[in-house]
C-alpha cells in the first residue's frame, strides 16, 4: 500500500482503519522501548487523522497536490528538553526516519520569535519488523511522531484549539500567545538545567557512596533516600520509588536529633548486629510494616537508640507512646532470638 494524494478522501475513508492500527502499533512499540530504557516521558498519544481534518486540508491550496505523511500520528511528550533529546535518539534507533521529510520546528523560528518548537519525525516501520507477518500490511506506509516537552504540549494544545475554534485570532491575542511561548521556552530551559543539576548531584553521591566516602555526604532528604534505596534494595517489600511517607524532612530531623548528621555516622549504626536484628524482624514479622524508607529509618533508630529515641519518635511521628513500646518489645524479642542462635 502506498500513501494517497491528499485529495483522495474516499480512498482514505476506506483505508483509515489501517492507519489507526499503524499508529496504535507504533505507540505501543515506542512505549515499550522507552520503559525498557528507563527514559522519562509524560505521555504517549496516537491517532489516525480524522476525515474532517483531512477534508479541511483539501480546501487549503498549499496542500492541493501534496502527499500527507501524518495520516498515522503519534505524539511523545517528555518532561524537559533532555527527555525530548533521548526520545528522538530512541526513535531514530528503532524506526526508519526520513530526515528529508522530518522537521525541527524550532529551527524554523527566527531568533526574535517564540512559538511552536516540537520535532516532527516522518518514519516507516523498519525492514526487519516488516518481515513479521503482522507488520507486512504497513509496508511503505509513513507515520509522523511529534516530540515535545510537556510545556510545549500545553501551549500547542491551547493555541491550536483556540485558533481552530475561533477561525483565527486577533493580532493582540496572538501577541500574548507568543509572549507566553517565550516565557514557557525560558521555563523549559530552566527546568532542563535544574534536572541536569539534580542528575549530576545523584551521580556524585552515588560515586562517593561506592567509594565509601560517607563522611563527605551530609544527610538531607535526597541523599538519605538515595543511600537507603541502595542499601536496602534487596528487600522484596520495599519499593524505593515510594520513598518516605512525606518529604523526608521528618526522618532527617529524627536522625539529626539523635546526632546523625552525615552518611558516615549513619553507616556506623547500621552494623552487622543491626542487620541481623533487622532482617530477623523483617523476615518473621514486618514484611508489611517495613515497606518504605520511613519504616526503615524507624527500625534503624529504635534498634540502635531504643528508649533514647522514644521521645523523638512520639513527638515527630505523632506516635502514641504505647505504640512505640510495642515496637520496642518486638525488636527486643528479635535481639533475644538472635542471641539464642549465636549461642547455639
Amino acid at each position: 500500500m502506498s500513501q494517497p494524494p491528499i485529495h483522495d478522501i474516499n480512498w482514505y475513508r476506506e483505508n483509515r482503519s489501517i492507519y489507526q492500527e499503524l499508529a496504535d502499533r507504533v505507540a505501543k512499540i515506542l512505549t515499550e522501548i522507552l520503559n525498557l530504557n528507563k527514559i522519562n516521558y509524560a505521555l504517549i498519544q496516537f491517532r489516525a487523522k480524522s476525515i474532517e481534518s483531512l477534508q479541511n486540508k483539501t480546501k487549503d491550496p498549499k496542500y492541493a497536490s501534496r502527499t500527507l505523511f501524518d495520516l498515522a500520528g503519534i505524539r511523545a511528550v517528555g518532561y524537559v528538553r533532555d527527555d525530548v533529546d533521548k526520545i528522538v535518539k530512541t526513535i531514530k534507533e528503532n524506526f526508519d526516519v526520513d530526515d528529508a521529510k522530518s522537521k525541527d520546528k524550532s529551527s524554523e523560528l527566527p531568533p526574535d520569535r517564540f512559538g511552536y518548537r516540537a520535532i516532527h519525525l516522518i518514519c516507516k516501520i523498519p525492514t526487519q519488523r516488516l518481515a513479521l507477518p503482522e507488520y507486512k500490511k504497513f509496508n511503505s506506509l509513513y507515520f509522523e511522531i511529534q516530540i515535545k516537552t510537556i510545556l510545549e504540549h500545553a501551549w500547542a494544545e491551547i493555541e491550536h484549539d483556540r485558533n481552530y475554534k475561533y477561525k483565527g485570532l486577533s493580532d493582540d491575542i496572538k501577541r500574548d500567545f507568543y509572549l507566553t511561548a517565550g516565557l514557557l521556552e525560558n521555563a523549559d530551559n530552566q527546568f532542563d538545567l535544574i534536572t541536569k543539576r539534580i542528575d549530576t548531584n545523584i551521580d556524585r553521591i552515588t560515586q562517593k557512596t561506592k567509594e565509601g566516602k560517607f563522611a563527605e555526604i551530609e544527610i538531607d532528604p535526597a541523599t538519605l533516600k538515595l543511600h537507603l534505596s541502595l542499601k536496602f534494595a534487596g528487600l522484596k517489600s520495599l519499593k524505593p520509588s515510594y520513598g518516605f511517607d512525606g518529604t523526608g524532612k521528618i526522618e532527617v530531623n529524627e536522625l539529626s536529633q539523635m546526632g546523625i548528621q552525615n552518611l558516615s555516622q549513619l553507616e556506623n549504626i547500621i552494623s552487622a548486629d543491626f542487620m541481623a536484628i533487622f532482617l530477623f524482624q523483617y523476615e518473621k514479622y514486618d514484611r508489611q510494616t517495613i515497606h518504605n524508607l520511613t519504616s526503615i529509618v524507624f527500625a534503624i533508630l529504635i534498634i540502635h537508640f531504643r528508649d533514647k529515641y522514644r521521645e523523638v519518635a512520639v513527638k515527630l511521628r505523632d506516635m502514641i507512646p504505647s505504640t512505640f513500646d510495642t515496637y520496642l518489645l518486638e525488636y527486643d524479642f528479635a535481639v533475644n532470638e538472635i542471641r539464642k542462635k549465636i549461642s547455639n
